[in-house]
């Protein structure tokens, strides 16, 4: 009789147990820490019965330890345990882990105290789709220099290199995003044999190094801003003395002139198209070893790599 009584106890307090738990877990709220179902039933022989919970994040987690009934006479309560896990969200269920590897399954959430949640932006370390330290990726800020990158967009300089970001608007980077140089005399030139990969617009003054050109409307500044060498709208390749007019020109005005090249033979050629318009005619010597100096004395001048002039505007010296 006495073990029929302590069994009718000991589903009692079980069935109120639950009842508290799910009240909590509905409302949010938090049961109560390694609370003890009552000395009564421990004194008349029951085991004893414990509520655990634990909050993280938008988490409670909650466990239910309870035992048998107990086998001695009153105050023994000797029994075997067993506990149940229960986690609950206002967002649903959030799976345990031990690291985040553990959330894979679940894009852009990591591992914060043993539960899989999501990733933020402002959290001090890389995690989720994040590039670099909480940026670059899909939902975080572009990342600064130096960060790492999959695409141009993940970049705050938009040029992605090596994985890494890298600068743009100084002198021989990259542009930056609409052709933009950091300061003049640098300007956004295309560049075919650019150090970035591929074909690219560079910013620089004062030379046009092989495989560099300008396209309508692009010039090519002395450093000291006085000078620009300017390819124009109307196919006419222009050196102006900036403020005082033109010094010379290939005269290529009225065609369809599109760009000037330094190419890589050693000839500065104005194209329409594939079509040659003019060039300096110093296609000699080795691949590479020649550019096209905009001087800071008005010249323009063809050098080889031993720095021997081999043609000029003959526009020296201002």
């Amino acid at each position: 009789m006495l073990h029929h009584r302590a069994r009718i106890a000991a589903a009692v307090i079980s069935l109120a147990l639950v009842t508290e738990i799910a009240a909590a877990c509905a409302s949010g709220g938090k049961v109560s820490t390694g609370g003890s179902a009552g000395g009564a039933a421990e004194s008349s022989g029951l085991g004893g019965a414990s509520v655990v919970s634990s909050t993280i994040g938008a988490t409670t987690s909650v466990t239910i330890a309870s035992t048998a009934v107990g086998t001695g006479g009153p105050g023994t309560g000797t029994g075997s345990a067993t506990s149940t896990t229960v986690a609950s969200s206002s967002t649903g269920t959030m799976p345990q882990c031990t690291g985040d590897t553990d959330c894979m399954g679940y894009p852009a959430f990591v591992c914060s105290s043993m539960h899989c949640v999501p990733a933020t932006c402002n959290d001090a370390k890389k995690d989720g789709n994040e590039t670099g330290v909480d940026c670059g990726g899909n939902t975080c800020p572009a990342c600064p220099v130096g960060s790492g990158c999959a695409k141009a967009s993940d970049c705050q300089s938009g040029v992605c290199s090596n994985m890494m970001c890298a600068p743009c608007g100084g002198a021989t980077q990259p542009c930056c995003a609409g052709g933009a140089c950091n300061a003049a005399p640098n300007t956004c030139v295309q560049n075919t044999a650019t150090q970035w990969g591929g074909t690219a617009q560079e910013c620089d003054c004062g030379v046009l190094l092989p495989g560099q050109e300008l396209q309508q409307n692009q010039s090519r500044w002395s450093c000291d801003g006085r000078f620009y060498l300017v390819m124009q709208t109307d196919g006419n390749l222009v050196l102006y003395w900036n403020g005082q007019g033109a010094l010379w020109s290939s005269n290529t005005a009225n065609t369809a002139g599109n760009r000037a090249i330094m190419q890589s033979d050693g000839n500065f050629v104005v194209y329409a198209g594939s079509t040659p318009l003019w060039s300096s005619n110093t296609n000699a010597g080795p691949a590479n070893d020649r550019r096209l100096a905009i001087q800071t004395d008005g010249n323009v001048v063809v050098y080889t790599s031993a720095n021997a002039a081999v043609w000029s505007t003959s526009t020296c010296c201002h």
